[in-house]
């Protein structure tokens, strides 16, 4: 039987081995720069044989303010001397040693679906682990100094349950709630119902109702009156996931990734428990800063101004005076006014 092309073939060009980051990273800077994926210095305009195996690099897409000023670019495989792409895939064949750049709908009707699908397939797994690598590499020196921080935030997550349940009880959950919906979109308003008068198209004088918005007021953290969670609660799920994680300076990091990661598998279980940890810490982050928000004196002063306002309809009247920023009144219409300390890492 004879030999395939692909077979007999001998490697010429300079890639005898898959191109580094620094060589994808060249070509994307040319496509850049000049839309023209088919000039770089690497690119083989041969047309490649039918049979031969290949691995995507890099997807790309010729930069759409060059578009009108070079057009699309040629392919090996189709279209080696007149437009054909504007959007295609930078590919290594390993038997000839060379790159090229060829239309992304192009492979599959010249090498068949199967060996178009192995090449992504292969880039989207190469990705993922250089992704999942970088991600440790960057996280893992970070994991004592959250660990730490996690530590820090409990005693203040206990404080914002804490607060959050006095508000709940001295007012209401329900009325909690509501003051939340209604300043969702960051403002909270004084609208005042108006009778115009007007004439109607047979020409009979009529009144028209209407409302005017006649005072607004910025808020902001009111998420902390609606939060299900518990903080503290968050504050030991980050830290339980946090000791899932190897906490390492940069060169232990590098040792750990390149040494013991080698299998996939594993790679990609770090990868996820580190995420994971990452998630959770930023959730509780999260938590506080809003309740430390919703404390702030300008926000307590904004909320004071509106609710104590008796065209507000406010569904809890907060009272603060900036004289005495240790505490603050609290009350809603059907209960009496209490007062509620407030602890210094809310002032």
């Amino acid at each position: 039987m004879p030999k395939s092309t692909a077979q007999i073939q001998a490697v010429s060009g300079p890639f005898t081995s898959r191109p580094g980051k620094h060589i994808i990273d060249e070509f994307k800077a040319h496509v850049a720069e000049t839309g023209r994926p088919d000039v770089w210095r690497y690119h083989d305009p041969s047309k490649p044989p039918q049979d031969q195996d290949f691995e995507e690099l890099c997807r790309f897409s010729i930069p759409e303010k060059k578009r009108m000023d070079v057009g699309m670019a040629s392919c090996p495989i189709c279209s080696p001397i007149s437009p054909k792409y504007f959007d295609g895939a930078l590919t290594w064949f390993p038997k000839e040693g060379v790159l090229r750049a060829i239309g992304h709908e192009c492979a599959k009707a010249h090498f068949g679906a199967a060996i178009a699908n192995a090449a992504v397939a292969k880039r989207k797994h190469r990705e993922a682990i250089e992704h999942a690598q970088d991600f440790l590499l960057e996280t893992l020196p970070q994991i004592a100094g959250a660990r730490e921080e996690t530590s820090a935030l409990e005693p203040i997550a206990q404080k914002i349950d804490l607060l959050r349940q006095t508000l709940w009880t001295k007012t209401s959950k329900l009325a909690c709630e509501k003051l939340a919906r209604i300043g969702a979109r960051g403002y909270l308003a004084i609208e005042v119902a108006e009778e115009v008068a007007a004439v109607d198209s047979y020409g009979k004088e009529t009144t028209r109702r209407s409302t005017r918005v006649v005072a607004t007021y910025s808020v902001s953290g009111l998420g902390f009156l609606r939060q299900r969670f518990s903080v503290v609660g968050q504050a030991r799920n980050t830290a339980l996931a946090l000791s899932k994680v190897r906490a390492a300076d940069p060169d232990a990091a590098l040792e750990f990734v390149t040494s013991e990661l080698t299998q996939d598998d594993y790679l990609f279980q770090a990868e996820h428990l580190a995420r994971s940890a990452i998630n959770e810490l930023a959730k509780l982050r999260q938590a506080v800063v809003e309740a430390r928000t919703f404390f702030a004196p300008g926000n307590l002063l904004a909320l004071s101004d509106w609710s104590n306002d008796y065209r507000s309809g406010a569904p809890v009247i907060i009272t603060f005076d900036p004289r005495f920023p240790a505490r603050i009144s609290i009350r809603c219409s059907k209960r009496s006014a209490s007062t509620i300390p407030l602890p210094d890492c809310f002032r």
